[in-house]
């Protein structure tokens, strides 16, 4: 990336080709902070690729450059250049391709929950609920999305959370969906679903989370009674019949 974070880890590859002139023998990878030009090498192994994993532990803009060395067909050796260390500020190798300047940050912005739906939607009668959060983070990437429904009956709180099983996000940047299982075979009525995401540099809406609910019903209406007036109608006439139905759920 040329967009980084600190305490991130990242990753470089440097592949090199000479063709059928000669071969590679080793590629290197190196970085430096533009202003100071100190290189650490980071791989130089004796192939012609080399995949470099760093951590930036300090904001600033940086030099990830490489170099390649060959051994030719005629018996002589070459390198891109001299002293891979002390190069003039912006100065590459092997080219321009070669070099990348990378700009570190620090990241404190918590991810976002976009939306949370449930299928099938609340109120609903089913036996289980598959609920999904869609979240983003643009900055260090997401890692961990926790859904939790809450034991309170009346929408509140203040009752027992329930975990449902955590989505690994990976370090995605786009949007991503976290999708798990709830089986609703808990008491009946109104409960909270919460939401908390983290990302990989540790910043979560865990303060604040993302609050949304479901009305779980599974009780049938109660009948309670019938009339009719009058009892006993003469042919012909009308008549008024009368129920009376509750339902203390959905309604």
């Amino acid at each position: 990336p040329t967009v980084a974070y600190t305490n991130i880890p990242v990753s470089y590859t440097s592949t090199a080709a000479i063709g059928a002139i000669g071969t590679i023998t080793n590629t290197g990878v190196y970085q430096s902070p533009t202003a100071s030009q100190t290189w650490t090498t980071l791989c130089n192994p004796a192939s012609s690729s080399c995949t470099a994993n760093t951590t930036f532990t300090t904001t600033g803009t940086y030099y990830i450059t490489c170099n390649a060395w060959a051994s030719y067909n005629n018996g002589t050796t070459q390198k891109c250049t001299g002293n891979q260390f002390g190069i003039p500020v912006g100065w590459s190798y092997c080219g321009d391709p070669s070099r990348k300047t990378v700009t570190v940050s620090t990241d404190t912005t918590a991810p976002t929950v976009n939306s949370l739906t449930r299928n099938p939607a609340s109120p609903s009668n089913a036996s289980a609920i598959a609920i999904t959060a869609n979240v983003t983070d643009s900055q260090s990437g997401l890692n961990t999305v926790v859904i939790s429904v809450n034991s309170d009956t009346n929408g509140n709180t203040t009752g027992t959370w329930q975990d449902l099983p955590t989505c690994s996000a990976g370090g995605t940047q786009a949007a991503y969906n976290c999708t798990q299982t709830w089986n609703t075979n808990v008491t009946e009525g109104k409960h909270a679903i919460r939401v908390v995401v983290a990302d990989r540099s540790g910043n979560s809406n865990s303060a604040t989370p993302f609050i949304n609910h479901f009305l779980a019903d599974r009780t049938c209406p109660t009948f309670s009674g019938l009339t009719i007036t009058p009892t006993s109608p003469a042919y012909t006439s009308q008549v008024q019949i009368t129920s009376s139905v509750t339902d203390v759920g959905t309604g």
